[in-house]
């Protein structure tokens, strides 16, 4: 009897299982190796988007670092500020809520103001109880609206080391400004605190109205 042509392509029992096995393993592999590749991907997108300040300017004069190699979730990434007018941070925030927002903007905002406030004099036998801090008139606030917000650009003086709130005016080198914001959709403060050299031909004002203008093309302002 003529056998069956079939019979010349059928395939040990054993033999199939080890060539199933090692199809499934190569297979196995393969999509092991993918995912893998498609999640170190996204890591590095991710890592990259946080690394990233988060309102690219189109301004090409003003250059915006990560100052942070490898951001830690929970923890301030602050960016380098760097432009033709003047120099400076801008630092993200982590914060959950705008009420706690609110409550840490508060506090940044006193430690600026304070310097300049009046003080009682450390001393028995001054003329006066009370200091009267000379660069106080410099120190000026901006309103702006940041997402809806209402917001404030302060603006003042620092010394030669960046320090705000000198009361000599002959140590006041720079003009300051800093600015703080809440960004609920992204739950970020960010903090701008910009510098710009003073000028023996420069007025205050005008290095401070100079430094509103960076602020304006760093932050989405309105």
């Amino acid at each position: 009897m003529k056998k069956s042509s079939h019979i010349f392509f059928s395939i040990h029992p054993k033999v199939m299982s080890k060539k199933t096995l090692s199809t499934n393993t190569n297979l196995l592999f393969f999509f092991s190796f993918f995912i893998l590749l498609s999640s170190f991907g996204s890591d590095r997108t991710l890592q990259k988007d946080k690394e990233s300040f988060p309102y690219p300017s189109t301004d090409k004069s003003i250059i915006i670092e990560s100052k942070k190699n490898e951001p830690q979730a929970d923890q301030p990434l602050v960016f380098s500020v760097r432009t033709v007018d003047g120099d400076g941070t801008a630092t993200l925030i982590p914060s959950p809520s705008k009420q706690e927002a609110d409550s840490i903007i508060h506090s940044l905002q006193v430690s600026i103001r304070s310097p300049f406030e009046q003080s009682r004099a450390p001393y028995a036998g001054h003329i006066s109880d009370v200091i009267v801090c000379k660069t106080k008139k410099y120190l000026k606030n901006q309103s702006y609206v940041f997402r809806g917000s209402k917001t404030e650009a302060l603006l003042a003086v620092a010394n030669d080391r960046l320090v705000v709130g000198s009361c000599d005016q002959d140590q006041m080198k720079n003009a300051s400004l800093f600015w703080a914001g809440y960004d609920e959709l992204r739950q970020q403060i960010i903090v701008v605190k910009l510098f710009k050299p003073l000028k023996n031909a420069q007025s205050v004002t005008d290095a401070q109205n100079e430094l509103i203008e960076i602020l304006k093309k760093i932050i989405p302002l309105g």
